[in-house]
């Protein structure tokens, strides 16, 4: 019989090979191999195996007419992003300002090395002479954020990888695609190239899974949500502690100086009446502002267009964004348009997305002709149902938090009248709020134990029970003090040597003592008493004033009702008292008792060592501490209040305006309402409040809550850990976030807006990014287009050359099967034959010839326009 063969498919070699008719083939494996570049190679592959098929069927055409082929085909795109966190250190500025006027007509000494304010503008600068960043603000909102006036831009540089549309990506992201782009594409040649040299290479083990791919696609959507709510907890027990400790201590100095002063009474009466002296002191502390030296300005707004620039008379040409956690991202950025902008992600994206078209439709337009592409669809759309599922469930959390963000604003309205600790030293409750000017009823309270270690709170009903004693105890001295005075009357004593005394009912009893002033007592030497029950008890000491005393060694007492008790002390106000040594007391009802104190306002107390207070109604506490302004409070050490009902609590804070507040450590708060309650913080401005530890608010309304953060404008907002808000209305609420410009929004942590959704802005004048952490610019961005376009048409050409040969091919394997074949009859036939491929045109010369009556031969010779093609043939038969 006939040795016929047939070409089957080994699965164990991958190749086509040689069998005999009776041999099973076997269909190949129905795995998917999934790349971009696969469409291109199977196609070449099928027109190449095709034309080798026909060759061989045109040689061996009579007695072989079956072969089994193995179609492994399968196409999908996809785009995998990556997600990049990044942290950084957002920097907090010293204080400062070199306008001439400022807050409350301040006139600082010095000059700003960071800020400038004026009625109608707001400058920032950020250290100039170093290169750092300078901001300035102010009338009609921006878009454009120029980086620098030099034509070839500068380096922006310590910028995160961009993640939205308007994010600005970095070099390394550029990199990547350029990277990935040009790897697919010498992929593909490569892989054409090895299909071209030999048909029988298996192309499973080049492609990569794309299901692998897509899984891991999918998996770096999946976001971890987690929220942390910070209990809130307040010690109502303790405040009360502390108010029952205060009032208890109230009523025992109350009832101490009772006794004390009646002791006095008592003693008084025997004594004589000194000399007169009137010395008066006057000693109002300044204010002093240190102010570090300015810089040159390196972010300015223009006032016209809005435009924003960015180091126009530096001379570095770097902008570094990374803070001490690491690199940040740049938000708001508007789609760059000239070579040195700023790209932002959508371009990134738009550029990946027309890339992968391309070779979509590259892969499309050779393969239109031999396959469908009905397992891309089926692909997609499993990919569509899990975005969609994904959708679903990001719904969900965001309604999960929104549910939580609404509990937690009840929350805090509901512990808005709770009361709570001024700040967090823990010193004081102020009821009612800090600064706040209305008195509050403390009702319902229990009766505390009065004893001289207690700190509990007494009610009403206690005082009133001390003030009924207290008044029988009273009326008895009183009859005994008539008694004494009744005595007394008409007595005229000078028994001291060169005593002196006018009236009869004067005593003069000190060596060189004065007594003029009618019931007046000089007892001490070289005193003067001078007014009307005045008396002068220590040495060389002068009461002038009616019913004044002055008892301290060299005090004076001068006003009416004055006491001068401590040494050197003064008292000249109307019921003054001048208790500690070297003090002054001056205003009606004043009390200067803390050493080297001086109060000079009406009812103003000064307890402090070196305290002044000088404000109707103010109080000095603090040692070296100075309230000036009508109640004002400088209760803590160092401390400095100017301004009605201004507080400063903290150690060494400085409050300097109406109502301002200064509670934390160090703080300082300018302006009216003003307020500092973050250790080491500024509040520089009308309304504005720094609550964050070394927070810094500089502008009317403007707000630093978080931690070491920073709000520059009018109503500018620092709410996130280490963020800084710059310009009016700003606003950085994530951790270490950056929000440039009006209306500026940084709602994300370690990133840095330059506009808001709606409001993006453009960062112009950007120099090329190196490093991959660097922004790249529009320039680079249309470089690496251009490059990629080069490429796929240098590819193209290469693809369309492959096609050529290989539909010329087709079109001369095709010419020889139509060569007839030599009758039964016959012993040699020769023949011609032509064939057409797509255009391609193809003409064969073959002749059979029958050796024997069981031997057989062909042979055969094509020509196309690029190319020939030869076969020969023999077969045996019996």
């Amino acid at each position: 019989m006939n040795k016929i063969y047939k070409t089957v498919w080994c699965e164990a070699t991958r190749t086509w090979v040689a069998v005999s008719e009776n041999a099973v083939g076997h269909a190949g494996g129905t795995s998917k191999i999934v790349e971009p570049a696969l469409e291109t190679k199977r196609f070449l592959k099928v027109t190449l195996l095709g034309a080798a098929a026909l060759l061989a069927l045109g040689m061996v055409g009579p007695f072989a007419h079956e072969a089994h082929a193995a179609s492994n085909t399968g196409l999908c795109l996809t785009y995998k992003g990556g997600t990049n966190n990044v942290s950084g250190n957002g920097g907090v500025l010293s204080n400062g300002c070199n306008s001439a006027a400022w807050i409350n007509g301040l006139t600082p000494g010095g000059s700003t090395d960071w800020v400038g304010l004026t009625a109608d503008d707001t400058q920032v600068v950020l250290d100039g002479n170093a290169g750092k960043i300078y901001f300035r603000t102010g009338g009609a909102n921006g878009n454009v954020l120029t980086m620098s006036n030099a034509t070839d831009g500068i380096l922006l540089s310590g910028v995160a990888a961009g993640v939205r549309s308007t994010d600005a990506v970095n070099m390394s992201q550029l990199n990547s695609l350029s990277t990935s782009t040009a790897s697919s594409v010498s992929s593909l040649s490569t892989s054409t190239a090895s299909e071209i040299a030999s048909l029988s290479t298996s192309t499973a083990g080049d492609i990569a899974s794309l299901s692998d791919s897509t899984a891991n696609s999918l998996a770096s959507l999946s976001t971890s949500t987690s929220g942390s709510i910070a209990s809130l907890s307040t010690s109502t027990n303790s405040g009360f502690a502390s108010l029952s400790t205060s009032t208890e201590a109230s009523i025992t100095a109350l009832s101490t100086s009772t006794n004390n002063g009646f002791a006095s009474l008592s003693t008084s009466t025997a004594n004589s009446i000194t000399s007169l002296s009137t010395s008066t002191a006057e000693s109002i502390a300044s204010l002093s502002t240190s102010m570090l030296s300015t810089g040159a300005s390196v972010v300015t707004q223009d006032a016209a267009t809005g435009a924003i620039s960015v180091g126009a008379e530096s001379t570095g040409r770097t902008v570094d964004f990374a803070g001490s956690e690491g690199t940040r991202t740049l938000t708001g950025i508007s789609a760059g348009v000239e070579d040195t902008d700023a790209v932002n992600v959508s371009q990134l994206h738009s550029l990946s997305t027309t890339t992968s078209n391309s070779l979509t439709s590259l892969s499309t337009g050779l393969s239109s002709s031999e396959r469908d592409v009905s397992s891309l669809s089926t692909s997609l759309l499993g990919t569509a149902d899990e975005v969609a599922t994904l959708s679903t469930r990001l719904s969900t959390v965001n309604a999960n938090l929104s549910d939580l963000g609404a509990t937690i604003n009840g929350l805090q309205t509901s512990m808005g009248n709770a009361v709570s600790y001024d700040d967090s030293s823990r010193a004081f409750i102020t009821l009612g709020g800090v600064g706040a000017t209305n008195a509050v009823l403390l009702t319902n309270v229990a009766a505390g134990t009065i004893s001289a270690t207690s700190t509990d709170a007494v009610n009403g009903s206690q005082v009133h029970t001390l003030q009924q004693d207290f008044a029988a105890q009273y009326d008895v001295l009183t009859s005994q003090v008539s008694s004494l005075s009744t005595a007394v009357v008409g007595l005229e004593s000078a028994a001291s040597e060169n005593a002196a005394v006018s009236p009869d009912s004067s005593t003069a009893s000190g060596d060189n003592s004065t007594a003029t002033g009618t019931n007046s007592t000089a007892t001490g030497e070289n005193s003067t008493a001078t007014g009307t029950d005045s008396t002068a008890s220590g040495n060389k000491t002068t009461a002038t004033g009616t019913e004044s005393i002055a008892s301290g060694d060299n005090s004076t007492a001068t006003g009416t009702n004055s006491t001068a008790t401590g040494e050197n002390s003064t008292s000249t106000g109307t019921d003054s008292t001048a208790s500690g040594n070297k003090t002054t007391a001056t205003g009606t009802e004043s009390i200067a008792s803390g050493d080297n104190s001086t109060a000079t306002g009406t009812n103003s107390t000064a307890t402090g060592e070196n305290s002044t207070a000088t404000g109707t109604d103010s109080t000095a506490s603090g040692v070296g501490s100075t309230a000036t302004g009508e109640k004002a409070s400088a209760m803590a050490d160092g401390t400095t209040a100017t301004g009605n009902n201004s507080t400063a609590s903290g150690t060494n804070s400085t409050a300097n305006g109406s109502s301002s507040v200064a509670s934390g450590d160090s703080s300082t708060a300018f302006g009216a309402s003003s307020a500092a309650t973050g250790e080491g913080s500024t509040a520089l401005g009308v309304n504005s409040v720094a609550s964050g530890t070394n927070g810094v608010a500089t502008g009317s309304g403007a707000v630093a809550a978080g931690s070491h953060s920073s709000a520059y404008g009018t109503n500018a907002s620092a709410t996130g850990e280490r963020s800084v808000a710059m310009g009016e209305g700003a606003v950085a609420s994530g951790s270490n976030s950056v929000a440039l410009g009006t209306g500026s929004v940084a709602n994300e942590a370690n990133t840095v807006s330059v506009g808001s959704s709606g409001n993006e802005r453009r960062v112009t004048n950007l120099a090329a990014g190196v490093a991959d952490t660097d922004a790249v610019n529009v320039g680079q961005l249309n470089a690496t287009v251009s490059g990629i376009q080069n490429q796929l048409s240098s590819m193209q050409g290469q693809i369309n050359s492959v096609a050529r040969d290989a539909y010329s091919g087709i079109a001369a394997a095709t010419a020889l099967t139509m060569i007839p074949d030599v009758d039964a009859a016959k012993t040699l036939a020769v023949g011609i034959g032509t064939a057409n491929y797509k255009g391609y045109q193809a003409s064969a010369l073959g002749a059979t010839a029958r050796i024997t009556q069981n031997l057989k031969v062909r042979a055969g010779v094509s020509y196309s326009s690029s190319n020939y093609v030869w076969g020969a043939g023999a077969s045996y038969q019996w």
